[in-house]
């Protein structure tokens, strides 16, 4: 369930997958962690190279589960 969504899709895409984290090991762990951190600061840097600006970060419970967490990144087209 590790996923980027995005709403309205973007560059064609509504939604990228990452690595899901499960690593057996803290090495495993960190390394999916590492990339998946990669994937969402390479993903972040494309949207504001196309003119979009981060404007809040909110991090939450999945719904019915405390364990899990979504983060929501709210982005909004720059204005020129």
């Amino acid at each position: 369930m590790a996923k980027l969504l995005f709403a309205p899709a973007y560059g064609g895409r509504s939604e990228i997958s990452l690595e899901p984290v499960s690593g057996f090991t803290a090495v495993s762990l960190l390394e999916q962690l590492r990339r998946n951190n990669e994937i969402l600061a390479q993903t972040l840097s494309e949207l504001s190279a196309a003119g979009w600006e981060l404007i809040q970060v909110e991090t939450a419970p999945f719904i019915g589960d405390k364990t899990v967490t979504t983060t929501r990144y709210l982005l909004r087209k720059a204005k020129n």
